[in-house]
């Protein structure tokens, strides 16, 4: 049986482990407990960047104002010699804050009243325009916009991302030009209307390069399909000569296709360059030999190299991360090219560090907590990051790469670093088939040993990680709140494709249409492994007596609905379920999402592969399922109505919400963006599953109509909710 332990910091053979010098310290700890209010205002340092002198670190927070109702973000200074901070700068969203090489200033994009434009914050701290683009563009979920994804409030956009040169002189940046266009719509075209709730624009991305002389030109068109470009601003890199990006390529028709291109300063000519077996989401700098960066190997076997243009490897031996992750904390390279930094992202136990390459050999620097945004200095002998894990909240810190030393500067938010830390416990546990999914147990606060207690599973992909309170993993589920409540909580990931060949070769055919798994092999390796993982993490707890096994409960939103509507068709084990704005699977999506449902199902619904559908689509195995449903939406989802309804004509209770956006033309975020709808949806997940599990009646219910609603479902259905007992508080 595989046992919850906790995790060893010990390096692969091959590479050395710094053993950091100073302990964590933590902020004096009192008696506070986790609220709503505490997860929806969590802090979340998104950006830092030193000064030209090192003496001062800025950085960017992302919180809530819950009293205005809405996101916002702050730019801080911090003195590192005394952790004195100032507030700069607060708006509803900061971003792309980084130093001006070759000066003391910063720049940051922000909307200061004239769309997201990039500004220059000096040594002084006063704060001018460094760049403004016209005309502006709506990007966001609402009406005639372009939507990037659903994730994202409405925004007014000029400039979309940049990158300086490293001597500060040369500006690579783009900007968004919405596609105008009255043309006929024909096939696919049509097809991918299906189910659209706001009307959106079609928009190219374009890239500019703004030289010395401050004269811009337009050097490359990107579709709105490239991921590289909406996301990652092309993952730039610059040499004497020219600078590099990478481009996406999605066609309807084929698999896709990603490419390096350069840009020559001298004429602004486009070059074709060799292919790099790095992530092209990442920005890896070359390694101290002059060449690329990379992990080779699947699972145990993983070891990191140096690639050189001639193919020839350079091994710094076995390793147990990898470096191409874009949630890791950056790439360095030292001015003189002897050294390198790149952020890591542990696989066994998910946590972020980094690892110091040099000449000779690679050195990983972390601890028990994770590193998740650093900057350094041109010669990487001292730094700044942001330290955090999933019970202990951020704070900045001081590293010095070569001393084996970190320092605790300040923390983040003295509120949050008062809140009494929950226990955390990383665990592995492994699928029907044998892949381990990694996770962690988050304890009740008061657990009582020899006492069965309820459980919910989160799942949200592969981002269960050592960071604090994070939406984009834990979404509208109060973990911490669940965990007060007297809940344990399973924060689960999907088997990561990169331990296994097999794994990787479904998860490349679901994504790019390449190789020729079946759709059957497909299914089990992504999904139903995924739910035999979900499966031996609750057995785990109810052989070691921490779980009751009729009070079990999963939650996710996004890939992770995916997961959890699946369990509930596919599982007995699970007592109810909160889906969260997904709706993928069914069937009904097919003229939208050929390629991927090919690559699942075999083909359309509308012949031999609806045998494929039946095996796996939740709505065609709504009849099967274990337990109710609750939908919770920021827009309405052609797949969850689908499972919805066949769930209550099935009599399984069930319950789908729509969250409102910001006004009547705009809906809400795929993650949400506005804090009352977040609490709102956390209060409503609590009243949930302790209706269901706990037998609770919802007294505390934000919708106080729904209660009799639940009442009735459960007096109809034979799902009856949990009976409480002496045995489960």
């Amino acid at each position: 049986m595989v046992m919850i332990r906790q995790w060893v910091a010990t390096g692969f053979a091959g590479i050395l482990a710094i053993s950091m010098g100073s302990a964590v310290q933590s902020q004096p700890k009192t008696e506070a407990r986790w609220t709503i209010e505490d997860i929806v205002t969590a802090p979340e340092v998104t950006d830092i960047a030193l000064n030209g002198t090192a003496t001062r670190a800025a950085y960017v927070v992302k919180t809530a104002d819950i009293g205005r109702d809405r996101p916002i973000a702050t730019l801080n200074v911090i003195n590192l010699h005394d952790g004195q901070k100032k507030v700069l700068l607060r708006d509803r969203i900061i971003s792309g804050l980084r130093m001006v090489p070759g000066t003391n200033d910063w720049s940051v994009l922000a909307d200061l009243g004239a769309g997201q434009q990039l500004y220059r914050i000096g040594a002084d701290f006063s704060i001018r325009v460094e760049l403004a683009h016209r005309p502006l563009a709506r990007v966001g979920v609402s009406d005639g916009s372009t939507n990037f994804g659903s994730l994202d409030m409405p925004l007014d956009v000029g400039i979309l991302s940049y990158a300086w040169s490293p001597d500060g002189k040369w500006l690579w940046y783009s900007s968004i030009r919405p596609r105008i266009s009255r043309a006929v719509l024909f096939d696919t075209e049509v097809a991918h209307q299906l189910g659209v709730r706001r009307p959106q624009k079609s928009a190219d991305i374009i890239y500019h390069l703004r030289s010395i002389d401050g004269v811009a030109n337009e050097v490359a068109v990107r579709p709105p399909t490239d991921r590289i470009a909406q996301f990652f601003g092309g993952t730039v890199a610059w040499t004497g000569e020219e600078v590099q990006f990478s481009i996406e390529d999605r066609p309807s028709d084929g698999p896709i296709r990603y490419e390096r291109r350069g840009v020559r300063l001298s004429d602004r000519l486009v070059r074709v360059l060799a292919d790099w077996p790095a992530s092209p989401f990442a920005r890896l700098p070359p390694g101290p030999h002059g060449g690329r960066l990379t992990t080779l190997g699947i699972g145990h076997a993983r070891k990191l190299v140096e690639v050189s243009e001639t193919r020839t490897l350079r091994d710094y031996g076995k390793v147990d991360f990898l470096i191409d992750d874009p949630r890791s904390a950056g790439s360095w390279r030292s001015r003189d090219g002897n050294a390198t930094i790149l952020g890591t992202r542990y696989l066994e136990h998910p946590r972020y560090g980094l690892v110091l390459i040099n000449k000779n050999q690679a050195h990983a620097i972390s601890s028990n907590l994770s590193l998740t945004k650093c900057d350094f200095t041109p010669d990487l002998k001292r730094g700044v990051c942001i330290r955090e894990s999933l019970s202990h909240a951020p704070e900045i810190v001081s590293v010095r790469p070569d001393e084996a030393k970190i320092d605790f500067i300040a923390a983040v938010s003295d509120h949050h670093s008062a809140i009494s830390e929950l226990q955390t416990t990383p665990a592995t546990w492994n699928s029907r088939g044998g892949y381990p999914a990694s996770g962690f147990v988050v304890w009740p606060r008061h657990y009582r040993p020899g006492i069965r207690y309820p459980a919910v599973i989160v799942t949200h992909g592969s981002d269960a990680d050592e960071r604090f309170c994070r939406d984009g993993f834990q979404w509208n589920y109060p973990v911490q709140f669940f965990a007060e409540q007297g809940y344990f909580v399973l924060l689960v990931n999907d088997p990561t494709p990169s331990q296994s060949a097999r794994l990787s070769a479904a998860y490349a055919r679901w994504g790019s249409g390449t190789g020729d798994l079946p759709a059957a092999e497909v299914q089990q390796l992504i999904w139903l492994e995924g739910v035999g993982a979900f499966e031996a993490a609750i057995t785990q707890m109810i052989e070691q007596g921490l779980v009751d096994p009729d009070r079990v409960g999963i939650a996710g939103y996004s890939r992770g609905s995916q997961m959890a509507n699946v369990t509930m068709t596919q599982s007995t084990m699970f007592r109810a379920a909160s889906s969260g704005d997904g709706g993928y699977l069914e069937p009904s999506a097919y003229p939208r999402l050929m390629k991927s449902y090919d690559a699942i199902f075999g083909g359309s619904p509308f012949g031999p592969a609806i045998e494929n559908y039946r095996r796996l689509s939740p709505s065609l195995r709504a009849d099967k399922a274990s337990g109710p449903v609750l939908f919770q939406m920021a827009t309405p989802q052609g797949g969850a109505i689908d499972f919805y309804r066949a769930l209550r004509a099935a009599n399984i209770p069930a319950q789908i919400d729509l969250y409102p956006g910001r006004d009547s033309s705009s809906d809400e975020a795929h993650i949400f963006t506005i804090p009352s709808n977040r609490m709102l949806a956390m209060r409503e997940n609590i009243v949930w599953f302790d209706f269901w599990l706990k037998g609770k009646a919802p007294a505390q219910q934000p919708f106080p109509d729904r209660g009799a609603i639940w009442s009735e479902m459960a007096t109809s259905s034979p799902l009856r909710p949990a009976e409480i007992n002496g045995s489960t508080p």
